[in-house]
C-alpha cells in the first residue's frame, strides 16, 4: 500500500486518499480460526505503513461492524477519529430529509406518490420487530419467498419468508443459544426428558420457574394483538429443542393437512421413538373459563386442522 500510494501520487501530482472497508472482517476470521496473533502482527505493520508513516497520504477512511479501539492496532495511529452510528458528526452528511424526499418527488413529477414513500421509509419510531431487518441486513438471514407488492393490503407491511444464510451462521446461533443455558444445564436436560417422556408436571415445573426467574411481563404479557406471548413462547421452545437435532427433525411454521403447525418434532428413527406435535396458545378469558380449556382448544385444533397427516412417519 505504501508503495501504490507513491506511484499514485507521481502520477496524478497530489496526496491519495486510501478508503478501507470492513476492516474488522480478516480479524474476525482470524479470532475464530486460531491465527489472531499473526494477523494482529502483520495489520499493526499494515496500518502504520499505510496511515502512520505514510507521506503520500492526505486522509483515510476505514468502516466495519466493530467498533475501532484506540489499543491493539491502532495504538501508534496519529489523529484517529471514531465515528460511530450513534454519533452525531457527519449525521446531515447522508441520507435525506423528508423536506428534501419531497422536493425530489416534486420536481420529477412524483407528487402523488409522497403517501407511498413515507409508509416505506417512515419508521423511525421504535419497533421491535426491526431487529429481523437488522439480521436480514447484516446477512445473518436470508429471504425464501415473500409477498409479491400486489397482494400487500393497504397500510400494512410484506411479510417475508426468512432462513439462516449458511452452516457457519446457524452454528453460531446454536452457539449462542447453547451459552444462554450453560448455567442451567441440568434443568435444561430435565425439559428435554419430560417431553420426550410425556411428562407434563416436569415441563410445567421448568417453565414456571424459568418464566418466573427469567421471563418478563414485556415479554409475556398479552399484547393488542394477541399473538405476541405465543410467539414469545413459540421462540423460547424452538431455543430449547437444539440438542435434539441429533435424533429429530424440528420443523416450525409448516403447511400441514387444512393449516400451519407451530412445532413438529419428529424422529429421524420412527421405529424407536414418537413423533410431537406442539400448538401454543394464550388463555383468552372471553372464550375459556381455565386453563383446561385452552389446552382442549389447542388439541381440538391440531385434530381439526390434521397436522398428523403432512408428517412422514
Amino acid at each position: 500500500m505504501y508503495q501504490l500510494s507513491d506511484y499514485l501520487c507521481r502520477y496524478y501530482g497530489k496526496k491519495v486518499i486510501i478508503l478501507l472497508d470492513e476492516y474488522d472482517t480478516p480479524m474476525q476470521e482470524a479470532y475464530v480460526n486460531g491465527f489472531w496473533d499473526e494477523l494482529v502482527a502483520f495489520t499493526r505493520s499494515l496500518f502504520n505503513s499505510t496511515f502512520k508513516t505514510n507521506p503520500r497520504l492526505e486522509r483515510a477512511i476505514m468502516t466495519g461492524i466493530t467498533r475501532v479501539s484506540k489499543e491493539s492496532i491502532f495504538s501508534d495511529l496519529n489523529n484517529l477519529k471514531v465515528v460511530t452510528t450513534t454519533s452525531d458528526e457527519y449525521a446531515t452528511s447522508f441520507g435525506f430529509t423528508e423536506d428534501e424526499v419531497f422536493a425530489a418527488l416534486d420536481e420529477c413529477g412524483l407528487s402523488e406518490e409522497k403517501g407511498r414513500v413515507r409508509q416505506w421509509y417512515n419508521r423511525l419510531n421504535g419497533n421491535e420487530q426491526a431487529v429481523w431487518s437488522l439480521l436480514l441486513a447484516s446477512g445473518y438471514l436470508k429471504v425464501l419467498a415473500y409477498e409479491q407488492y400486489g397482494d400487500i393490503p393497504e397500510g400494512t407491511q410484506p411479510k417475508y419468508q426468512l432462513s439462516l444464510t449458511n452452516l457457519e451462521v446457524k452454528m453460531m446461533f446454536v452457539g449462542i443459544i447453547h451459552d444462554w443455558f450453560s448455567t442451567v444445564e441440568g434443568d435444561y436436560n430435565d425439559f428435554i426428558s419430560a417431553i420426550l417422556q410425556d411428562d407434563i408436571d416436569a415441563m410445567n415445573v421448568y417453565m414456571k420457574r424459568v418464566t418466573l426467574g427469567t421471563f418478563s411481563y414485556f415479554d409475556t404479557g398479552e399484547r393488542p394483538s394477541g399473538a405476541e406471548p405465543e410467539r414469545f413462547y413459540h421462540g423460547f421452545v424452538l431455543g430449547l429443542l437444539v440438542d435434539l437435532q441429533d435424533r429429530y427433525v424440528i420443523t416450525s411454521n409448516r403447511e400441514s393437512g387444512f393449516g400451519r403447525y407451530d412445532v413438529v418434532i419428529e424422529p429421524k428413527n420412527p421405529e424407536k421413538n414418537d413423533a410431537y406435535i406442539l400448538e401454543f396458545k394464550v388463555f383468552n378469558p372471553a372464550r375459556e373459563s381455565s386453563l383446561e380449556d385452552t389446552a382442549a382448544a389447542a388439541l381440538r385444533q391440531i385434530e381439526e386442522k390434521q397436522y398428523a397427516a403432512g408428517l412422514n412417519t
